[in-house]
């Protein structure tokens, strides 16, 4: 018969490397929608899973600017911060990615942000807007991938500081208050393949400023478009589209009023 202790102690030095195999080689936590979530819970994933590259706290109400502070110690390996309908604001992200460069010694590295959909009103702590947009260029150059859908104070002026994003491949700027303007600067990011502009109110001119006016014209290498709800879209926006947009691979213009004629014309686009 095995002394019982001496199984105990077994069992418990397993657990316990168990544990720290772990800590060392988790890569990724979802938390999305957790009700409760104190400043206490973040530090501790920060200080025993070191190895983390991807966190999605998307719909955790209560997580904020002080929550968003516990993340700098994982800073050296985080690369996907995923923060959708959470309590964070331009304050907050600008103070995180400050100091992750202090705690680092360079910029961020991460590739993937998502900020959509954190919209409150101001005494509550402020949106995200332009303020956010502006520092990301000089704060995480590394950026491939963004998303602000939802978020009304994102407008044209931050939009003209994204294109200093040379990596940036993929952006989601659906309801917010982009407009034909910003559709300039958009198109001359060279590295964007995915591009969601949506309810926009866009017009069939930053349709064109968006692609070229014509194919000499244009440097864009879009693959996938969603002009979703841009009710003032007519045909001429169309046939621009089937002239120009050669790479484009998924095109979405649901809901834009368009008639089956136009749209059959929008098919020859995706051949």
């Amino acid at each position: 018969y095995l002394n019982t202790m001496d199984v105990v102690k077994n069992v418990s030095q397993v657990s316990r490397k168990m544990n720290r195999l772990a800590f060392a080689h988790v890569s990724m936590f979802d938390l999305r929608a957790l009700p409760k979530l104190t400043t206490n819970d973040i530090r501790r994933i920060s200080e025993r899973f070191r190895s983390l590259s991807e966190i999605d706290f998307s719909y955790c109400r209560q997580f904020g600017n002080e929550h968003l502070k516990q993340l700098v110690p994982l800073s050296r390996t985080l690369r996907c911060l995923r923060l959708r309908g959470t309590s964070v604001s331009d304050d907050g992200i600008v103070n995180y990615l400050t100091e992750v460069k202090d705690f680092l010694g360079v910029t961020s590295h991460l590739e993937v942000l998502d900020l959509s959909a954190i919209e409150k009103p101001l005494e509550r702590g402020g949106c995200i807007s332009d303020k956010s947009l502006r520092i990301l260029p000089t704060l995480c150059p590394s950026l491939k991938v963004l998303q602000v859908g939802w978020c009304i104070e994102v407008t044209d002026d931050g939009i003209a500081d994204l294109a200093n994003l040379y990596h940036l491949k993929e952006i989601d700027l659906s309801l917010t208050s982009v407009t034909d303007t910003g559709c300039k600067a958009l198109g001359t990011m060279v590295s964007l393949r995915k591009l969601d502009l949506s309810a926009c109110n866009l017009s069939d001119a930053g349709v064109q400023e968006l692609l070229g006016r014509d194919n000499l014209d244009s440097s864009n290498q879009l693959e996938e478009l969603f002009l979703r709800f841009n009710k003032s879209l007519t045909p001429s926006s169309v046939l621009h589209l089937a002239k120009v947009a050669t790479n484009i691979k998924v095109l979405d213009l649901g809901n834009c009023g368009l008639t089956k004629v136009n749209s059959n014309a929008a098919l020859r686009v995706l051949r």
